[in-house]
């Protein structure tokens, strides 16, 4: 269920719906897994796997376009919205997931 950022983001969101919530589709951010929820499909650019907004979605290039992440779960916490992860890790645009 690991999420392959070089593949166009409707497969990227379709992957990720399919594993949710069991076993969850996964990528990896500085180090640490994290499972991704509530993909939407943006009309947003850029290098697949990295991020390229933050708010309270977490916008992420893909082979073509881009996915915004609603939900994500690190590993070992609970299922929180990406707005609150974000403000708590420090993600910022130009971090990269693989």
């Amino acid at each position: 269920a690991r999420i392959i950022w070089t593949e166009p983001a409707a497969a990227v969101a379709r992957r990720i719906r399919a594993f949710d919530s069991a076993p969850g589709a996964w990528s990896i951010a500085a180090g640490l897994e994290v499972k991704c929820f509530r993909p939407r499909v943006t009309t947003d650019r850029g290098e697949p796997g990295r991020v390229l907004s933050v708010g309270d979605e977490l916008v992420i290039g893909t082979g073509e376009g881009a996915v915004a992440i609603g939900e994500v779960q690190p590993a070992g916490k609970q299922r929180m919205p990406t707005g609150d992860w974000i403000r708590g890790r420090s993600i910022a645009a130009g971090a990269r997931f693989s």
